[in-house]
């Protein structure tokens, strides 16, 4: 549970997870929540898993974030290397 739990905070504590992966995070509480309800009704096997998934679905959302950032920086060098080629083709040949 405290790892489930611990990798969904960090996860949530992270605005640019929130930002770019809404869906996965919010898998991510409301398994973790889950979690916290078989506990309740000290149904362990089933809080574990669910604990589980949620730690998968907090990574997952992680990841996703960290690709759409990437995808973006990739985006910006490849139009700035655009930009470059433009610039280097209007100079006149030396």
């Amino acid at each position: 549970m405290a790892v489930g739990r611990k990798a969904v905070e960090r996860a949530s504590g992270t605005p640019e997870v929130v930002a770019l992966a809404p869906v996965e995070i919010d898998r991510a509480r409301a398994k973790i929540a889950a979690a916290e309800r078989a506990m309740a009704r000290r149904d362990y096997v089933e809080a574990r898993r669910l604990a589980d998934e949620a730690e998968a679905d907090a990574r997952a959302a992680e990841a996703h974030a960290a690709a759409a950032k990437n995808e973006r920086a990739l985006g910006e060098v490849d139009q700035a290397l655009r930009t470059l080629r433009e610039e280097l083709a209007r100079r006149p040949a030396s």
